[in-house]
């Protein structure tokens, strides 16, 4: 298994504050039988700040340092950039990194909203070769109240990731049901643990064998490859989008 978001980089916000507890944290994923996670630190999310070149070197930190202490389990680099304006502008600086500094880009949008200028950026990115991954988007009240926003943005090439917890009911139910119906209408393509020492972590196993059970072996078959083609830099398995309908009774959730 390979989870897409972590927090396992010390010192970069939300994580491990040293390197050894970011070893304890690989010691664990290892165990559950993750072979790769991706660090995927905040940037630009008004609280922290996590530029490419310092990932990259943290991570290599961090590599090395698992390779010495025999645990078997590769981080790939990589940041959850927050939505904002000069995230292009940025991205041609070389401040921004792609998840393993390749063709796909982890964003969060706003907990409350999608601005207005959402469509155009992700256009734009993409025009750059770039693939949006939108994290979180179950979460949203703007999605969630208007899902055909969703549609859209998947419709024009965006993918979406979930977070485990969501996919087992840590949440609101509602939550867990808009994230079912997300994968059940083909709206997202990734789950992952966000993991960062928290109670919710390494339920990615567990949270796939929902999805199999509710939804199919074959679409949980292509939420556990999707991210080794990340790694790749190949495109993923997807089927086409559907509209989620407002009011569809999903008897199986």
């Amino acid at each position: 298994m390979i989870d897409i978001s972590t927090h396992i980089l010390p010192g970069c916000g939300d994580g491990p504050e040293s390197m050894s507890h970011s070893v304890e944290m690989a010691r664990k994923f290892s165990a559950a039988g993750i072979s790769a996670v991706f660090a995927t630190p905040h940037h630009k999310n008004g609280k922290y700040d996590n530029f490419r070149d310092d990932i990259l070197l943290n991570t290599g930190r961090l590599n090395t340092e698992l390779q010495e202490e025999g645990i078997s389990l590769t981080v790939y680099p990589g940041q959850k950039t927050k939505l904002y304006g000069d995230l292009i502008a940025d991205l041609d600086k070389g401040d921004i990194l792609p998840l393993n500094d390749g063709r796909y880009l982890l964003l969060e949008l706003p907990y409350d909203h999608v601005p207005k200028y959402t469509e155009q950026l992700l256009y734009d990115l993409q025009i750059k070769g770039v693939i949006p991954i939108l994290a979180g988007l179950e979460h949203n009240p703007e999605i969630m109240e208007q899902p055909d926003l969703l549609y859209e943005l998947v419709r024009r090439g965006a993918l979406a990731m979930i977070g485990t917890s969501s996919i087992l009911g840590d949440h609101k139910r509602n939550i867990q049901k808009f994230a079912l119906q997300m994968i059940d209408c083909n709206l997202a393509h990734f789950i992952s643990s966000n993991h960062n020492g928290s109670r919710e972590a390494l339920q990615l196993s567990k949270a796939y064998d929902i999805i199999g059970k509710k939804l199919g072996k074959d679409t949980e078959y292509l939420f556990r490859e999707n991210p080794q083609y990340v790694i790749e830099g190949t495109s993923i398995l997807k089927d086409a989008p559907q509209r989620i309908k407002k009011k569809k009774a999903l008897g199986i959730f």
